[in-house]
């Protein structure tokens, strides 16, 4: 297996165990990017949702770089599961 897989699968096994633990908790507090269009006052998402803040800046930042039509981005607490990560400025998707 290459070392890309060991490390998603290694990712997968981790966000699983957070999100178990968390939902036997009651107690999650995960993070998500909303970005600000051009003239919009209001935040619109996707479904993206990370293990910490750290990761959800960078992943904002990353799409702020890409796109033309956003004046930036703020990043929220959420109650959703964690899906997804940022390693290495790329996303990675996890099976939920």
């Amino acid at each position: 297996m290459s070392r890309y897989n060991d490390n998603c699968e290694l990712l997968e096994r981790q966000i699983n165990e957070y999100n178990t633990a968390a939902r036997a908790t009651g107690k999650r507090i995960n993070f998500k990017y909303g970005v600000y269009g051009v003239g919009e006052t209001k935040m619109s998402f996707n479904a993206c949702t990370f293990a910490t803040r750290d990761e959800a800046d960078r992943a904002g930042f990353e799409l702020q770089m890409r796109w033309m039509g956003m004046e930036g981005f703020d990043t929220i607490e959420t109650n959703d599961p964690v899906n997804y990560t940022f390693p290495h400025c790329a996303y990675r998707p996890i099976p939920v």
